[in-house]
């Protein structure tokens, strides 16, 4: 018998268990809102930072797969992408794009991002070993004629100003892209307008096929922005501390860079295709890749004096400052912006005019395939131009010295019994008005004068 019920009427004894059970199932409840909230305070955080799943969607086109995610086709995502940074890039939205006619209206400017406070202090960069020396020793002042250079915030060729236009060809160094079609893409592009390429030497790439692109280069008058490793599929906010970047990646740079440190063809090194902290924001990484960004362009000035160089980056990420922390590093001679067509960031631009450094928009992309290569809609290849041409102007207006299309389709290529399609959604095929705008573009012309080589 309870407590509660000795010497009570029986009444009170039944409302008594009653009023004990209700307080034993409120108690129950209470506890396990309580297990509840506390599970779903400690799991949310997490999963918001979780790296994204990989997706299914492929196609048989080999043309660089990750860029952009679905910038020209699509293949399974890297597992570092998180969904914060998936959001701020500008590729995989074909939910918005797809449904979206161009227009030649811009948006309003992009809000400044105000850094946090505390922002963690830079490492030292370490120390590492050069192959500059050698190099460098007997090169004085007035060696870098036919070189492109900088002069404040101005690109230059021998004392001139100096403005370049043309597209992202990521895939001319490519085992999987025959090498007798490259003649035939840099003949197009250069018919087409384009005074500049923006192509990847990887750590895989073949260094005597690169030297041969060179070469094609300077029969066509086009120069290079060379990027020398991409970010995406085996990297993330850890690999910036100089004991990831240094065993494969330095080795690479240094070996690239000295082999074309005389060539002039060569109109900047990009450290990577579009270095980021995977929504590490908060973390070391931001310090770190300031740190290896200072580090790497100092060892490629070294090597390379001639020669311009710029980070790659997409645009202001985590924040303003780490942004412009890194393009005031003193080796770092151009500041690097890849965005929509319809989209500008003034943010960025207004970085690079305070830094007095010259604006490279290495990668502008709008979408106008679907993923089995057909036009969105009739006409979206000429709304498609419109946007390209407004948005090219603007850039000009603003002071941007270099624009390149993500990127030129060269379409159906076979070798042997295999059959490749060079197609994406973002891609610029042959025939396709942009090119119109590219020949019309006020951009510097003429046969190019290249010192001759020993």
């Amino acid at each position: 018998m309870s407590l509660f019920a000795r010497n009570r009427p029986a009444e009170e004894h039944r409302g008594d268990i009653l009023a004990n059970l209700c307080q034993f199932i409120l108690c129950r409840i209470a506890a396990w809102a309580l297990i509840i909230w506390f599970l779903l305070t400690m799991w949310l955080p997490s999963r918001a930072s979780r790296p994204l799943e990989p997706a299914d969607a492929m196609t048989a086109t080999p043309s660089r797969a990750w860029s952009y995610f679905l910038p020209s086709v699509s293949e399974p995502l890297p597992d570092t992408v998180t969904y914060t940074e998936l959001l701020v890039r500008r590729s995989f939205l074909p939910d918005v794009q797809a449904n979206r006619a161009p227009t030649a209206t811009l948006p309003a400017p992009t809000p400044t991002v105000t850094p946090p406070p505390n922002t963690p202090a830079l490492p030292t960069a370490t120390p590492l070993p050069s192959l500059a020396p050698a190099l460098s020793a007997g090169q004085e002042p007035g060696v870098c004629a036919g070189f492109v250079g900088r002069a404040g915030e101005q690109l230059v060729l021998d004392g001139q100003p100096f403005t370049f236009v043309g597209a992202n060809v990521s895939y001319l160094l490519e085992d999987y892209f025959p090498e007798e079609q490259v003649p035939a893409v840099v003949a197009y592009l250069a018919e087409s307008g384009a005074t500049a390429l923006r192509v990847w030497l990887f750590p895989q790439h073949n260094q005597d096929r690169a030297e041969r692109l060179f070469d094609l280069g300077r029969e066509y008058h086009i120069r290079f922005v060379v990027t020398l490793v991409n970010y995406y599929f085996d990297k993330g906010s850890w690999w910036f501390s100089s004991e990831h970047y240094t065993r494969e990646y330095l080795p690479h740079v240094q070996k690239a860079v000295a082999r074309f440190h005389d060539r002039p063809e060569i109109m900047m090194w990009e450290l990577m295709n579009e270095p980021n902290c995977s929504g590490d924001t908060l973390g070391t990484c931001p310090a770190h890749m300031v740190a290896w960004a200072e580090t790497v362009s100092k060892e490629i000035k070294a090597l390379a004096p001639c020669h311009l160089v710029t980070t790659g980056t997409i645009r202001i990420d985590p924040t303003e400052e780490h942004y412009r922390q890194l393009h005031a590093l003193p080796d770092i001679d151009v500041v690097s912006i890849h965005k929509a067509a319809d989209l500008w960031l003034e943010g960025e631009i207004r970085v690079a005019h305070e830094l007095d450094k010259p604006v490279l928009i290495g990668e502008i992309h709008a979408i106008a395939y679907d993923a089995g290569c057909h036009e969105l809609h009739a006409g979206v290849l000429d709304e498609r131009a419109k946007v390209i041409a407004a948005d090219m102007d603007r850039a000009w207006a603003q002071g941007v010295d270099g624009y390149l299309l993500w990127e030129y389709g060269h379409g159906r290529v076979v070798v042997g019994e295999q059959e490749s399609n060079y197609c994406g959604g973002h891609d610029y095929m042959q025939g396709d008005p942009v090119w119109g705008i590219l020949q019309a573009a006020p951009v510097t012309r003429g046969p190019a004068v290249y010192p001759d080589r020993d």
